[in-house]
Order: C-alpha cells, then structure tokens, then sequence
C-alpha cells in the first residue's frame, strides 16, 4: 500500500466512524475545517508505522525557502517516504446564508467557480518544487444535510460540474451517511495525487 493511500485511509477510518459529530456540525452551518484538520492529524498520530506527523506544516520547511505559507498535514513513514496534504472541507454552510437548493442557477455558477478557485489554489500550492521526494495529497471532504446522495444531487452536480480537481478520477473516496434531527445527509471524502511537472499542475 502506498504511503498516500495508507494516509487517506487513517483519516477517512477516523471520520466514517463520527458520523454523529459530522452531522452535529454541519447542522450548524458554521465552518469546522480545523476540526476536521484536528481529526486528519489525530488519525495520522494514532496509525502504526506513521512518525513525524505534523499538523500546519511549513512550505518553507519542505522546499528549502523557496515557497511559503503552510498545508494542513504531513507525514512520514518509519521506513522511508513522505506525504504532504491540504485538506478543504464544503459544506453546507460554505456557499453562502442562502441554501444550495434555493439557489437561481447564476447563483450555482458562481458557487462553481468558487469552488474550482479553493480547489486549485490547492493544487497549485502542492505543486511547489519540494526539496525532496514527498508525495502530493490533495483531499477534498463534502459534508451535507440537503440531500442523501451529493453526487446525485442536482444542485450538487451542478456546483462541481466544472471544478476539474472534484471530477478526477480516483479509487480514494469514502462516504458516510449522517443524520440530525430526523434531517438525513451524507460526507463524502476524495483524494487525488498532485505533481508538479514543467510548472503546470498534473494530478492522477
């Protein structure tokens, strides 16, 4: 098993099973990125054969100077190999006051192209020149309580339509179902490989 994979599963196995907070915090509509930063990070301390977790890594560590700010999660295998990760988090809450399912198409464009802007801008960020051979997670988590299935859900499909990095293939994908005041929803997490090549962002 991959290093990358084997990170996904540690922190994907950590939330199926908090479904109840999931919901919990989704119904509230406010944002809880760091929450689920906090589990990523706790999921990665907790797994056998994983050292040097770091929580809010610094690109500058990683590439020698030569990029700046910090991912969400790194970490390190006792017996060689490494992986960088930035995590973001949609939900509910995340569009805007107004529900997804009372949005006026332009208004779900608009909500696309927010989208694919937080989606690249994490890709690009991973995609800086790392000073050594590090693999490149990138993992997008989608937490809902206005539909049972996002990926059938109209107004969903509509949102992600063009967000090219939601829509690349991958076998790294886990979904949950959440339920809240007799209110059902679901979580979804994917994860996808970022490499930098020539300046431009290639993912697989």
């Amino acid at each position: 098993m991959t290093l990358e994979r084997d990170v996904f599963n540690a922190i994907a196995d950590r939330l199926v099973v908090k479904c109840d907070d999931l919901a919990l915090l989704t119904w509230t509509w406010a944002g809880f990125e760091e929450w689920l930063n906090a589990e990523a990070y706790l999921a990665c301390c907790h797994r056998w054969g994983f050292h040097n977790v770091t929580c809010r890594p610094r690109y500058s560590a990683w590439t020698n100077g030569r990029a700046g700010g910090s991912g969400d999660l790194a970490v390190e295998r006792a017996g060689g190999g490494s992986v960088f990760s930035e995590i973001k988090l949609i939900h509910d809450g995340w569009f805007s006051e107004n529900a997804l399912f009372d949005m006026q198409p332009g208004q779900l464009e608009q909500q696309s192209a927010r989208a694919e802007d937080a989606l690249s801008q994490d890709a690009q960020k991973l995609a800086a020149p790392f000073a050594r051979e590090t693999a490149r997670l990138q993992i997008v988590a989608i937490s809902t309580l206005e539909c049972l299935e996002i990926e059938k859900s109209a107004n969903w499909r509509k949102v992600f339509a063009r967000v090219t990095q939601w829509n690349r293939p991958t076998d790294l994908i886990r979904m949950a179902s959440l339920l809240v005041e007799n209110r059902p929803g679901q979580f979804i997490a994917k994860a996808w490989t970022v490499q930098a090549c020539e300046g431009q962002v290639l993912t697989r």
